[in-house]
């Protein structure tokens, strides 16, 4: 008996739309990033969280196969995981954890979209710079005048 021939035409290769992601490397590298810099509860706050988020986007920026939405989500997980660790919690007062809490969900993903828009060149930085200077003088010089008044 003869083996039945195959036309390439029977043939079907299939491919996956979407590359399969395994970003559970990627996953371990920010938390590990994210449990060093808030290592002391002490020094947490919005600032080193900023610092952190920024540190962060340029780990997760090389993970390819993941939209910005999907890449900020994981970063915001990681972040909002590693506050709400026990130790943490206990270390800072609970209005200032709460404050923080809302912060990292509220302001952080904004924050995160204006720096990864400034890395891509979306801004002139050189035009913005000037824009905060001259509100700053035009600051200076009101409170200057108002306290002159007192």
């Amino acid at each position: 008996m003869s083996a039945p021939v195959i036309a390439p035409t029977d043939v079907v290769v299939t491919t996956p739309a979407e590359p399969v992601i395994d970003i559970s490397g990627i996953t371990v590298q920010l938390t590990t990033l994210a449990q060093e810099a808030l290592s002391d509860p002490t020094k947490i706050s919005a600032l080193t969280v900023i610092h952190l988020a920024t540190q962060m986007t340029a780990t997760v920026k090389t993970v390819k196969g993941m939209n910005s939405e999907e890449k900020q989500q994981l970063l915001l997980t990681v972040i909002k995981d590693t506050l709400g660790l026990q130790k943490i919690k206990d270390a800072i007062p609970e209005n200032d954890y709460t404050v923080l809490m809302s912060f990292v969900a509220d302001v952080l993903p904004g924050t995160l979209d204006v720096i990864v828009d400034a890395a891509n060149g979306k801004y002139d930085l050189a035009e913005e710079v000037e824009a905060v200077k001259s509100c700053c003088v035009w600051g200076l010089s009101l409170f200057s005048l108002f306290a002159k008044k007192q």
